[in-house]
């Protein structure tokens, strides 16, 4: 809960998805950065989201295992 911990929002966000996204070009090494941003925003999951809503929750959810699951990216 965000009202005990304090943690929310892009100035939480921002360190874990640069360190997915440094994941994310580790596996994948030809990729460009658009590319691995891509991977991010189209693996994101909205269903963990209850009442998610695009205006407040963005994309969703960053899903680390997603965004690693296939063989290569386009």
């Amino acid at each position: 809960d965000s009202r005990v911990t304090g943690l929310a929002g892009t100035s939480f966000a921002a360190p874990i998805v640069a360190g997915y996204a440094a994941i994310v070009k580790s596996k994948f090494t030809n990729a460009t950065p658009t590319m691995v941003a891509n991977q991010l925003l189209t693996t994101a999951r909205r269903d963990t989201i209850a009442g998610y809503r695009p205006a407040l929750h963005g994309r969703g959810e960053a899903s680390l295992a997603r965004a690693l699951a296939p063989a290569a990216l386009r």
